[in-house]
């Protein structure tokens, strides 16, 4: 079976399972080929995922070996750029359906920061039990310190803490970081 990939830089085709470790899950992807295609077997060699909050069709998609998730919105003034509540939801409600997070090692939520709430990542962790890996920026973590059970998940869970910091903010302070070393 010969399947059509389209988002919005490229038009991929190729056969099933589709043999590349990464695929990206922009705003505009959308497969198509024979509707007798069993889906969950479309993705099983990625391990590497990267998926645009934004995509509205990611319910067509089941990624069981994904390793390494890179969650992110694009911030194109030329397309639709908002987020609403709804959207937000449904996206980390669904997530768990598309991916099989207890596979999960690495996660980048760099580019969600103004997104994602304490709530949505810590059920994300609560499910990915093996994730040891996390990108995060500052703001984000310092804004999650007020939930208890986030940073108890967080220093029992997280060996690899990638915190990314703008030019123009100030520093972390001794106390902030000293929270998730307990």
């Amino acid at each position: 079976d010969v399947v059509c990939g389209v988002n919005s830089t490229d038009i991929t085709f190729f056969t099933i399972p589709y043999r590349n470790n990464k695929f990206e899950l922009d705003s505009e992807t959308k497969i198509s080929g024979n509707t007798l295609i069993n889906k969950l077997k479309i993705f099983k060699y990625v391990t590497e995922l990267f998926i645009d909050i934004l995509n509205e069709n990611f319910h067509d998609y089941y990624f069981e070996n994904v390793k390494s998730l890179n969650i992110y919105k694009i911030s194109d003034y030329w397309k639709k750029s908002r987020i609403d509540q709804k959207q937000k939801e449904k996206f980390f409600e669904s997530l768990p359906v598309i991916v099989n997070l207890p596979n999960l090692k690495h996660l980048d939520i760099i580019r969600i920061g103004n997104i994602i709430s304490s709530t949505d990542l810590l059920n994300i962790l609560k499910k990915a039990r093996k994730l040891s890996s996390l990108e995060i920026g500052k703001t984000s973590l310092i804004s999650f310190l007020t939930n208890d059970e986030l940073c108890q998940y967080l220093n029992k869970m997280i060996r690899i803490l990638i915190i990314n910091e703008y030019p123009h903010e100030k520093s972390m302070d001794f106390n902030q970081l000293n929270k998730f070393c307990q």
